[in-house]
Formats: C-alpha cells, sequence, structure tokens
C-alpha cells in the first residue's frame, strides 16, 4: 500500500529553484533535482528546528556520524567506525577542498569519461588537469572500465588523485565488485588515493544494491581512500547542506579534516542537523516507495523510446533517475539538439558535451517527476527530436 504522495504535482515557480526559474511552458528536465516532496519526517524535523526560531551555531554531534555509519551497515553491510566520518556542507564543496588538500597546482586528477561535469570544475578551477580515461562502450549500450588505459594513466608521476563516481553519472552504471577491487588494486599499487563520489548509491532499481568501493577493496586500497556521501540525491535535500566524508585511516583523515576546516565547508547550518538525522534514522519507508517510483519512470521512458524514437539509443539504468541518450544518429552536436528542443517545444535536458564524452552524441534526461510530467516531457522530446530532423533535413 502507498503511504506516500508521488503523483501531485507542485508548482515550484516563485519559489527561487535553480530548476523551475524557467520561462512559462517550459519543463525542466535536467539538473538532478526531483519533482517530489521530501520525507514527511524530515519535513516535521525541520520545521520543529525552524520553529524554534534560534538559528545560532551548530555543532556536528557525535549522532550524526552514528547515524550515517548504521545507515550503510545495515543497507549494504558496509561497517565503518563512526570516527572515520567527517562532515562537509556538501559533496562537491567536500570535492573541491580535498582536491586542493591531496594535489598541487599542475597535477594530474584521473576520471573515467563521461562523467559528472562538476568533477572538471573541480579539477580545472583549481589549477589541477583531468586525466581522462574514456570508458568503453558495448554494443547493448552498456559502458566498462578500460583497465590498461586506467593502468597506464595512473603511471604518470603527475597523477596524485583518482575521482571515481560510483555509481557512475550519467551512464547510470553500477560498478560490480570486482570493477572496484581492479580499481583498488591499480590505484594502490601506483599510490593514488581514490575519492570516490557515491552521492547516487541509495537510487538503484529495487532488488539491486550498488557496492561501496571501500567495501570492496583491500586495507592497502582502503588506506588511500576517501569516499563521498549524502542524504541530498536519495531525499532530494540538495540544498541542505549536509554531507559526510568517510575516511578510515587516520592520517589520511586528519589531513582532510584539516583542509575541510580551511575552505570553511564543515560547519552545519542551524537547520541541517536533525533533519539530516531523520533522513538517515527514520527516511527508509519514503525511500523504498521512490525507488519503485523511479523504476516505473525509467521503464517508461525506456518503452517510449524503443517505439517512439527509434533512432535514438537508450538502455534502461540500474542507478540514478538520469538517462543517457545516444542522439548520434541525428549527425548534430547535442548542443544543438538541446537548442532546438527547447526552443519548440519548452523541453530543457542537458547536453551530453558537458560530460566530455570520447565519442558520439549525447543528452542527459532526468525522469525523477510526476508520471504526468513524465508523459509530457517524452511527448515533448519527441516531437523536439522531429524538428530537429525537420530543420536538419535528416
Amino acid at each position: 500500500m502507498e503511504m506516500f504522495d508521488f503523483t501531485t504535482e507542485i508548482d515550484r515557480s516563485g519559489t527561487y529553484s535553480l530548476k523551475w526559474n524557467v520561462a512559462e511552458g517550459e519543463l525542466p528536465a535536467w539538473v538532478a533535482d526531483m519533482d517530489f516532496r521530501t520525507a514527511p519526517v524530515i519535513v516535521e524535523a525541520a520545521t520543529r528546528a525552524a520553529a524554534r526560531g534560534l538559528y545560532g551555531y551548530t555543532i556536528v554531534p557525535d549522532e550524526f556520524g552514528r547515524a550515517v555509519a548504521s545507515w550503510y551497515a545495515r543497507r549494504y553491510g558496509w561497517h565503518f567506525a563512526p570516527e572515520c566520518v567527517r562532515f562537509a556542507t556538501g559533496v562537491m564543496p567536500a570535492v573541491h577542498s580535498l582536491v586542493r588538500t591531496l594535489t598541487n597546482p599542475g597535477d594530474k586528477v584521473v576520471v573515467l569519461t563521461p562523467v559528472y561535469h562538476c568533477f572538471f570544475q573541480a579539477i580545472e578551477e583549481n589549477g589541477r588537469t583531468a586525466s581522462t580515461v574514456p570508458l568503453i562502450e558495448e554494443e547493448e549500450g552498456s559502458v566498462r572500465i578500460d583497465f590498461e588505459a586506467l593502468e597506464a594513466a595512473l603511471r604518470d608521476p603527475a597523477v596524485r588523485l583518482m575521482i571515481l563516481c560510483n555509481p557512475h553519472n550519467p551512464t547510470g552504471t553500477l560498478w560490480s565488485e570486482e570493477d572496484l577491487r581492479r580499481i583498488g588494486e591499480l590505484t594502490s599499487k601506483a599510490g593514488v588515493p581514490v575519492l570516490s563520489d557515491e552521492i547516487h548509491g541509495d537510487l538503484v532499481d529495487p532488488g539491486t544494491r550498488y557496492v561501496p568501493y571501500q567495501k570492496a577493496i583491500d586495507n592497502e586500497a582502503r588506506r588511500l581512500s576517501l569516499t563521498c556521501v549524502s542524504p541530498s540525491k536519495t531525499f532530494n535535500i540538495p540544498m541542505l547542506g549536509v554531507s559526510a566524508v568517510i575516511i578510515p585511516d587516520e592520517r589520511l583523515r586528519a589531513r582532510a579534516a584539516a583542509g575541510l576546516h580551511r575552505d570553511q565547508v564543515c560547519n552545519p547550518g542551524a537547520l541541517v542537523i536533525e533533519p539530516a538525522l531523520a533522513a538517515y534514522n527514520a527516511g527508509e519507508p519514503w525511500l523504498e516507495e521512490l525507488l519503485v517510483v523511479l523504476e516505473a519512470n525509467k521503464r517508461r521512458t525506456v518503452q517510449f523510446i524503443a517505439e517512439e524514437l527509434p533512432k535514438v539509443k537508450c538502455r534502461h539504468p540500474l542507478a540514478t533517475y538520469l538517462l543517457w541518450l545516444d542522439i548520434s544518429a541525428y549527425g548534430v552536436p547535442s548542443s544543438k539538439a538541446v537548442e532546438v528542443i527547447r526552443r519548440t517545444t519548452g523541453l530543457i535536458v542537458s547536453p551530453g558535451s558537458q560530460f566530455r564524452p570520447d565519442m558520439g552524441e549525447w543528452l542527459r534526461l532526468n525522469v525523477a517527476t510526476q508520471a504526468t510530467r513524465l508523459d509530457d516531457a517524452l511527448g515533448r522530446l519527441k516531437r523536439g527530436l522531429e524538428a530537429l530532423e525537420k530543420e536538419k533535413g535528416c
């Protein structure tokens, strides 16, 4: 029996929403922001905190580390001491800080491409260089890691860090335990730390479980590992400003914590801790219903594309609510496709080029919305690609 509302459309216009800061009639399906209200237990906790009317400086209580550790132990069998947890005001603020802490200007940072575009910002805006290792695309649309290319990249003495996306954004790939173990072997052999962004780890199809990087690797690789997690994508609270960095090695943890303090991204806002604790301690019933909704939306989208848009290649991603659409058959850059789709239909999607794929043209589509809006978005996508064909004459 359904306990939560994932069907009512919510008008977010006039709320300063980044996603919904659009012209009248436009439909955003780009940034990783769901159109669902968060879990009621989180709303209640935030309301209680706000109602006190006191918004002073806030500590990170021991309960935070215990809540994070308990969540990952009971859901994924990943056991770590609460003392390994360090609070940060978001995964990307933490990634920026850790890049500055663990590398020097001019150093290289390995990433598997295509990958979340903000990784490139964290690398390049801090004066480092991205060392890209393209993923290998299989015929059925899945991707795999080119371990020979990864090993070669790690041999470069200028490489000082690898940033891993687990599960992978934008492809929605769940890396296997063997994939992660092999990454750990290669990076520990090279003496390169791995910073794993696992913000999408909870968002997998029912009956599926992601494998945390630190759970899959041996002790030597674990000594060189840092994992960023957060309830922000899981519960649609990205601007609450909460994440955790899990660092098993004491010396590396002290070094990372000093950097987080230097960059002032280790202090929670007054309305952060109580909702975060509510999410980790009591949010699972809401999450389990959400995962059923997201799987249905992904299946609906893949089916629609197969039936109505045969020139588009798309596979069902086991993780995330982001679909990676191959539009190479249209013969135009993804940026052009995005512009035409928005201009002719009002649908806003992400251009694949920002994720820096090695080949092909792609779109990223966010399907975390009500079924009615999803149907609207799919209809607009079809009309937009038909308009693209007419303009190009393909």
